[in-house]
């Protein structure tokens, strides 16, 4: 299946439909909750990383990365198994 979706700035976050909540749940109240997650696991001070594993407090997890790369719209591909089910995801972020 091909998509594509857009970026301005910021970051890009991939996560199931239960852990989106779970996310949204935990980031309630927070102000800039997911901007202070990627500062803590992909800007961490002079470890600047490409993207990042974030845990959440209850054993869940995200992965989250830089849509800095450039701006505008990507490609991807949502690969699926003989059932129909997701099975994988390729984002290209034009990188060269």
């Amino acid at each position: 299946m091909d998509l594509e979706f857009s970026a301005e700035f910021g970051a890009i976050a991939f996560f199931d439909t239960d852990t989106r909540e779970r996310a949204l749940s935990a980031a309630q109240g927070v102000k800039n909750a997911f901007d202070d997650w990627l500062a803590q696991y992909v800007m961490d001070g002079e470890k600047t990383r490409d993207f990042a594993n974030v845990p959440l407090a209850d054993g869940s997890n995200f992965v989250v990365c830089r849509s800095g790369w450039s701006n505008g719209t990507y490609c991807a591909f949502l690969g699926t198994d003989t059932s129909g089910a997701a099975a994988q995801l390729v984002i290209d972020f034009g990188i060269q």
